[in-house]
């Protein structure tokens, strides 16, 4: 196949899949709760997509280098080295979520490890620009910023007696 040709069928793709993650994250609605319900907090559905479309072009790349029947030391161990950086990503997006329960959480780790955690355990949450903290008696948690249901979480940590501070911004305030 000509170069030419891989070049725009490469940015073809890349055109349909930028435009299928625009939509993607158009329709990742989240539902509106009340704080007394039981929720999990998680990723936006948009990095499952992402992760989708990483492990698509990875899979494009082993059937071109099958298919031109020229696979190298080199193009095995970069392959490699894309998969093994896009799987904690992908764990990420399925696996991490925290589970938000009327006397405690369940933070479920990026591997499947539970730690069930009590509310009367969080010493408290620092809220800054890019991420937030959560102390606890025995391991300080780092959270992203832009997880779902974040606000909902942070008020029932409020509701339960959690310490917060904020430092996300202007107005934002204790």
């Amino acid at each position: 196949m000509p170069t030419l040709v891989k070049i725009l069928l490469c940015a073809l793709l890349a055109a349909a899949s930028a435009g299928f993650v625009m939509e993607v994250r158009r329709a990742d609605r989240v539902r509106i709760i009340s704080i007394e319900d039981d929720f999990a907090v998680r990723y936006p559905r948009v990095f499952l997509w992402l992760c989708i479309l990483f492990f698509m072009f990875v899979c494009v790349l082993i059937l071109d280098l099958v298919i031109r029947q020229s696979i190298t030391t080199f193009s095995i161990t970069l392959i490699c080295i894309l998969a093994a950086a896009g799987i904690p990503f992908l764990l990420h997006a399925v696996v991490w979520k925290i589970k938000v329960l009327p006397d405690y959480i369940i933070y479920v780790s990026a591997l499947g490890a539970k730690r069930q955690i009590y509310y009367t355990d969080i010493k408290k949450a620092v809220v800054t620009k890019n991420a937030f903290f959560m102390q606890t008696t025995l391991k300080l948690y780092r959270l992203p910023r832009n997880i779902v249901y974040r606000e909902y979480f942070l008020k029932r940590l409020h509701l339960n007696g959690v310490e917060i501070d904020r430092f996300d911004g202007p107005g934002k305030g204790k």
